[in-house]
């Protein structure tokens, strides 16, 4: 028993740890892609050479809380996204809206590329979600083979009822796991496909953006 214990214990921890890796690969690359437009929009305010122009739209926001004491402290914080203007279907949208992009990638190689990758992965994902759902179920059926409610239980159903509770949990966890990485994991599909097509293929190991660079996009920043 003690044995399967740390075997559930050890699967959960694989689970959160590729997970955590999976979403911030992601996030790295989702912010590289951005940056890479901003930065393209600085050098060059009309349009990349033979593509499709786009712009830069920057959403300011912020919220006041009150303290019990009286006071109120404001936060603000900025939102920017990348529009793609398609000019031949009269269409705008953002680079990481998915049926946007691949229609207007459609029979481009690197859509048709960035469209399979995310068929797989959204695949993947759904085997993960209903794995989980499955292992939670197992669970629940142990747990209802335990005999806790006919009075005292054997050895063997403690037994049971353990496992059950560890199959649950481990179910439970990779299900909410997977919940939080899902948009995480998919997000940056759609702006590796539009990214291919104004810059070429994504790096496979994602560049550090420089001092330099991030003084250009705070130089945008300000513009608005």
């Amino acid at each position: 028993m003690v044995y399967l214990k740390i075997f559930y214990q050890q699967i959960i921890l694989l689970i959160i740890v590729t997970y955590s890796l999976s979403s911030c690969k992601s996030m790295r690359q989702s912010y590289y892609i951005e940056k890479k437009f901003l930065l393209a929009k600085v050098k060059d305010t009309q349009l990349i050479q033979n593509k499709m122009p786009y712009n830069v739209s920057l959403t300011k926001f912020s919220s006041t809380s009150y303290h019990s004491s009286g006071g109120s402290h404001t936060s603000k914080w900025n939102s920017i996204d990348i529009y793609i203007d398609d000019t031949i279907n009269n269409n705008r949208f953002s680079i990481d809206d998915r049926h946007a992009v691949f229609q207007f990638l459609k029979g481009n190689k690197y859509g048709i590329q960035y469209e399979n990758e995310f068929k797989r992965r959204k695949t993947n994902q759904k085997i993960h979600r209903y794995t989980s759902l499955g292992t939670m179920a197992m669970g629940i059926f142990l747990l209802s083979k335990s005999g806790g409610d006919k009075g005292s239980p054997s050895i063997q159903e403690v037994r049971i009822g353990n496992t059950g509770g560890y199959l649950f949990t481990a179910g439970f966890l990779n299900w909410i796991g997977g919940g939080f990485g899902r948009a995480l994991i998919r997000r940056p599909v759609p702006m590796k496909a539009m990214y291919a097509y104004y810059f070429g293929p994504l790096p496979k190991r994602v560049p550090r953006i420089t001092k330099a660079e991030r003084k250009e996009i705070l130089k945008l920043f300000k513009s608005f």
